[in-house]
């Protein structure tokens, strides 16, 4: 019989971080990281050393970036995460190839840690920003500037006149330039968001927004 994660174990995989480990987004200034080394530590703590595993692919590998699909192994639970993408830049200052595939996969792997509950409380935004008060904005009713469901209609509008782009990778481009100025992980997120986080490449995601805004198509 597969062994079980516990409550016991949940519990653990639940626990607070220090403050210190909890950084502001370098892109989204509204959302709150883990730093990856806490997350490693805490898979360690919970599971071992070597009793995980990162499974992961390249699905996309441009001159200037890279994004993987995989997820957490847990070998002793026979135990896998959902499919999650992590991304990161291979060119720009003090930047190497390597440091963009290893970036890429430490994406991959905080991503697929929060389905193992791991740093919860920062994805609910319980956890502020280290040092910082956070005030409480005063918006105007309706959707909040940048929110996801604001984001993913903007790519909806984008789609909407698809057929001019031959594939997934000419749509990516184009979601990268004004007025969207989303990076191809930006995109992938907000296509997670919509509930259809399993697709596995860049070509599988476009066809689903296709779907969702085209029927039929």
């Amino acid at each position: 019989m597969d062994k079980k994660i516990t409550q016991e174990i949940r519990k653990q995989l639940r626990a607070p971080f220090p403050p210190e480990a909890i950084t502001p987004h370098p892109t989204k200034t509204y959302l709150s990281t883990i730093k990856a080394a806490y997350v490693m530590e805490r898979l360690n703590d919970v599971f071992g050393i070597c009793g995980w595993t990162i499974e992961h692919t390249i699905v996309s590998d441009d001159t200037d970036y890279v994004v993987v699909v995989g997820c957490i192994y847990l070998p002793e639970f026979e135990l896998r995460t959902p499919d999650q993408y992590g991304g990161h830049g291979k060119t720009g200052k003090g930047t190497e190839p390597a440091d963009g595939y290893k970036s890429a996969v430490t994406d991959l792997m905080s991503k697929s840690a929060s389905y193992l509950e791991i740093g919860i409380d920062v994805f609910k935004g319980r956890n502020g920003t280290p040092g910082k008060k956070q005030a409480k904005k005063h918006e105007p009713a309706g959707k909040k500037s940048g929110s996801a469901e604001e984001d993913f209609e903007k790519l909806q509008s984008a789609a909407s006149g698809a057929t001019k782009f031959a594939n997934a990778g000419e749509f990516l481009t184009a979601c990268a330039k004004p007025p969207l100025n989303k990076t191809r992980s930006d995109v992938l997120e907000i296509l997670s968001l919509a509930d259809i986080s399993e697709i596995k490449n860049f070509d599988t995601a476009y066809q689903n927004l296709l779907t969702l805004i085209q029927p039929g198509k």
